[in-house]
């Protein structure tokens, strides 16, 4: 990547700096996880008894706290049976720690920054299949209404489609699908990592009727998956406040086997995204799509029925088939390939923002750590303000445009100023050097 050097030599009248420019806080520059707790009136009044009241887990990145720069935003949306720490490296993905991630690659040279939103869609069946339903809440609705609303509100967003985006992984896949078609006016760029239900409600067959028709109470997190899985989608996609669970299975038992409710099938058959590409073609054209799966991941052939519907209606999209299953290989996509798409997503559109780092020396060559770096934009008149590490290096992205940059020291006051340029070109370098000599004095 090209590099543009603005050196900036200060004199400053003291002596070394002191050991309390060691312990300056450096909490401006650090990333953090907020978690959030959303009262939901879409999911309220379900039949079932779902909470309304839901975690959501908000990834700030690094100088959040210290800039007043706005974001763009993707939604991550987790697989059945799991929930939103598992994009944080518990029980799911492999370990990945998509936080460490986020923060390892958010830095001049690599991706830009960006807020991540992870919502919490657990259900008592083990997942809502992000649909809205009588029987287990308007889930569909509370993400792309209320939690866009509430994030909106709250964070320094970029409130718009082109720098919204969503994406998920397996249900979480579905989910992100499901939801951007029916709702490209909130999203603007969507990616469906192994996603399942594009095609067939139920790739198990029989065994999987059969376990929901002999299973105890499928609420039960011990029940057997099978059943807990049928169970959830019958809460989804077939609601029945007269039924006993509240919901309809697509087939019934007779004479010793399963005989199909057709009206039921027919139902869980329309929910299926490759049945709804014809009705929402004019809505999936205005989409930036990328769909993924693994070489040995039996969703691979779903996603390659779907981008077949998908290319019949001429709506471009990009798809991807990586060495894994369907678990097995998502975490090194999550962390390259998928951070990648949404940060070209969002530079398209025209998000604008550069890097900036340099190093705080003395003519010398020794560091100065702890130093605080000031750079005011000279349009907007917004101030970013970075602390030195221990190596005397710092880091920081700014959108583009003309800068006054200053250094502030303790015991030493305001220092001369000087103007750089934040373009588009590469990374700009920023070092800093201090007169420390006896001769200042």
């Amino acid at each position: 990547m090209r590099r543009r050097r603005a050196g900036l030599t200060i004199g400053i009248l003291g002596t070394l700096l002191g050991l309390a420019l060691l312990v300056a806080p450096v909490t401006s520059t650090r990333a953090e996880i907020v978690r959030d707790l959303v009262d939901s009136k879409m999911i309220a009044g379900n039949l079932l008894g779902e909470s309304p009241k839901r975690e959501v887990l908000v990834y700030l990145p690094p100088q959040y706290e210290s800039s007043r720069q706005r974001y763009p935003v993707v939604y991550l949306l987790h697989s059945y049976g799991s929930g939103p720490d598992s994009w944080l490296g518990k029980d799911g993905y492999e370990g990945m720690d998509l936080e460490a991630e986020l923060d390892r690659q958010i830095r001049p040279g690599s991706i830009r920054p960006m807020i991540v939103v992870m919502p919490d869609a657990r259900t008592k069946l083990g997942g809502s299949w992000y649909a809205d339903s009588a029987a287990s809440g308007k889930w569909e609705s509370f993400i792309s209404e209320e939690l866009v609303e509430f994030i909106d509100s709250k964070y320094r967003t970029i409130a718009s489609r082109d720098f919204r985006g969503i994406a998920g992984q397996s249900m979480g896949g579905y989910g992100a699908l499901r939801i951007a078609m029916h709702h490209p006016d909130v999203f603007g760029a969507v990616l469906g990592m192994s996603a399942v239900n594009l095609v067939n409600p139920n790739p198990f067959g029989e065994a999987a009727w059969k376990a929901a028709f002999e299973s105890g109470d499928p609420s039960d997190p011990d029940a057997n998956l099978l059943a807990r899985l049928m169970w959830s989608k019958a809460a989804a996609f077939s609601p029945n406040p007269d039924s006993e669970r509240f919901a309809d299975l697509p087939f019934e038992e007779k004479d010793g086997g399963f005989v199909k409710r057709k009206d039921v099938w027919d139902t869980w058959l329309g929910e299926t995204l490759v049945r709804q590409v014809p009705a929402f073609v004019d809505e999936l054209k205005q989409l930036r799509i990328r769909l993924e799966a693994g070489s040995e991941d039996a969703a691979r052939n779903e996603m390659s029925a779907f981008a077949g519907a998908l290319s019949e209606k001429g709506i471009p999209f990009t798809s991807v088939v990586f060495e894994g299953g369907h678990v097995g290989g998502v975490r090194k996509r999550f962390e390259g390939p998928v951070l990648e798409f949404f940060e070209r997503v969002f530079l398209v559109s025209g998000y604008f923002v550069s890097g900036v780092q340099g190093r705080i020396t003395d003519y010398a060559g020794a560091v100065v750590p702890g130093a605080r770096v000031r750079f005011k934009n000279k349009r907007s008149g917004e101030m970013t303000t970075v602390v030195a590490n221990l190596s005397g290096e710092y880091s920081l992205w700014l959108p583009q445009g003309e800068y006054e940059v200053e250094v502030h020291e303790s015991g030493f006051g305001k220092v001369v100023r000087k103007r750089i340029r934040v373009s588009e070109r590469g990374i700009s370098i920023v070092d800093i050097v201090l007169d420390l000599s006896p001769s200042c004095c």
